[in-house]
């Protein structure tokens, strides 16, 4: 038997909405021609304009371009792969060994759905979320 899509739902992401994988399936479907995966993202909080790198005793900016006293306001939004749920077309995902395609689309998560648990504060901040936005006791 062959599948046309495979789908990987990360355990440790787990505030996901009841339509999210559905959605970005039927995304990928409807622009299969474009593209061959989907990956869950979320609004960086911490802009990367404004991260810095330490080197020895001394402070560096991560950006050494970026004018200092610039507010992150006015760079342009980033995103990194939150949620742990990725649609590939599985030919192409064992084709290129990568969950990331060459031809890559996305699917916006709200920002509470934004938790990865690696750690305890992962852990008790999504237990948190999870009693908050579903009534869980």
């Amino acid at each position: 038997m062959k599948f046309d899509y495979s789908v990987l739902v990360e355990p440790t992401a787990p505030l996901r909405e009841k339509d999210d994988i559905d959605c970005m399936i039927k995304k990928l479907d409807q622009l299969k021609d474009r593209y061959d995966s989907i990956v869950s993202i979320g609004e960086v909080t911490e802009h990367p304009s404004i991260m810095k790198l330490c080197e020895g005793d001394d402070l560096r900016p991560l950006f050494p371009g970026i004018q200092k006293g610039s507010r992150r306001q006015d760079y342009d939004a980033v995103f990194w792969p939150y949620g742990g749920l990725f649609v590939n077309k599985t030919d192409i995902m064992i084709r290129e060994n990568s969950l990331y395609s060459q031809r890559l689309t996305f699917h916006k998560l709200k920002r509470y759905q934004c938790c990865e648990i690696d750690d305890l504060q992962d852990f008790v901040q999504t237990e948190a979320i999870m009693k908050h936005e579903w009534n869980m006791t």
